[in-house]
């Protein structure tokens, strides 16, 4: 409680250090990934070129610069334990995605590893009435960390909760 001047005393709550830690607060070093990607562009990559193209720019090297800072730590030797080590990285990004293993549609193909993900940035420059679509930026990002190959989830697969869906399927070697 804390007293003021006339009047009732009022009621004043903050978090601690801790509970404040509890919450996602990525949105800093996003933030500067933007500004550092933006910043760098050269006047060949933007001249003749849209909004939408030049986002599609800074958000493609965003990812390659993500894979390849996070891909050396991302440990595991099966898909489902990169991926989750991938998808624990990313999380240091306030790049939310989750990892879940389904049955397949058709009973041959077993079990597959799915990578579920909320909040993805290319999503917000797109007509917020239109439907999320996977997006390619994170889809190769994926790929690049896990060491597999990362397709998109039907979109009718894809939980209500999330806004994109990726299956994880072994490298192919062709």
């Amino acid at each position: 409680q804390v007293r003021g001047g006339t009047g009732r005393p009022k009621h004043v709550f903050t978090l601690t250090e801790a509970g404040a830690d509890m919450f996602p607060h990525h949105y800093v070093r996003m933030t500067q990934r933007l500004l550092g990607e933006i910043v760098s562009l050269g006047q060949g990559e933007t001249a003749g070129r849209s909004g939408r193209q030049i986002a599609d720019v800074v958000f493609e090297r965003m990812a390659e610069r993500i894979a390849a800072e996070y891909g050396p730590r991302v440990q595991g030797s099966t898909l489902e334990a990169r991926a989750r080590s991938a998808a624990e990285l990313i999380a240091e990004e306030g790049i939310d995605f989750e990892v879940s293993v389904e049955d397949a549609p058709s009973a041959e193909a077993g079990r597959e590893v799915w990578l579920l993900g909320r909040g993805c940035l290319c999503t917000r420059l797109d007509d917020p009435a239109a439907p999320v679509k996977p997006c390619a930026h994170d889809q190769q990002m994926l790929s690049e960390l896990i060491g597999a190959e990362v397709v998109p989830l039907p979109e009718e697969r894809v939980p209500h909760d999330f806004q994109c869906g990726y299956i994880v399927r072994p490298a192919s070697t062709a």
